[in-house]
């Protein structure tokens, strides 16, 4: 009976142990690229970056370049300072223009938002968003993000993404040494 009893459980625990998924932070990420989803004029009035309830865009810890500009009214670091009456726009409308964020140190993201220009409908407003690490290595690509409309458009969020949480490793020990318990216990029986 035992045995059926310790079988079970080590086959429980192995299940349990793969079977759990990390949460969906998505670690060492030092730029950012927005590009047209439509291969239209680029518009972004805003984007954070958020790291442990931190804002790394747009609160100096950033610095954006871009392919073009359409004049010095609309500079790339328009996207970054919090302003979502200011923008940041392209200068091409038919070559996919593109503008990045390079943050001061590598980063952990746990949610991340964008804000289209509001009032000007036009599809300019649909983004693809590229995140690499410092050796520019792609991490995690989101594609056709819509921001039409008013205000930020949360797009990445760990909190509504992530499936399990990561059991703490004492709770892992704790279930290892009861198994190593009942089997100890059944030697000793046999």
């Amino acid at each position: 009976m035992y045995n059926f009893y310790l079988r079970n459980s080590v086959v429980m625990f192995f299940v349990f142990l793969f079977s759990v998924k990390a949460q969906a932070t998505i670690f060492d990420v030092n730029e950012i690229v927005i590009t047209s989803a439509l291969n239209d004029y680029l518009q972004v009035a805003e984007f954070t970056a958020f790291s442990g309830g931190f804002d790394y865009a747009s609160t100096g810890n950033a610095t954006t370049t871009y392919s073009s500009l359409y004049s010095s009214s609309y500079p790339g670091s328009a996207a970054l300072d919090g302003n979502l009456g200011s923008f940041f726009h392209s200068a091409n409308s038919s070559t996919p223009d593109w503008l990045s964020i390079e943050f001061n140190t590598v980063i952990d993201i746990d949610m991340m938002q964008i804000a289209g220009r509001s009032g000007y409908d036009y599809g300019r407003d649909i983004y693809n968003i590229e995140l690499f690490n410092a050796a520019g290595s792609s991490l995690a690509l989101f594609n056709g993000v819509n921001a039409q409309g008013e205000g930020y458009v949360t797009f990445y969020d760990k909190i509504t993404t992530q499936n399990n949480p990561i059991p703490e490793p004492s709770i892992l020990v704790l279930m290892g040494l009861g198994l190593i318990g009942l089997f100890s216990v059944n030697r000793r029986k046999v």
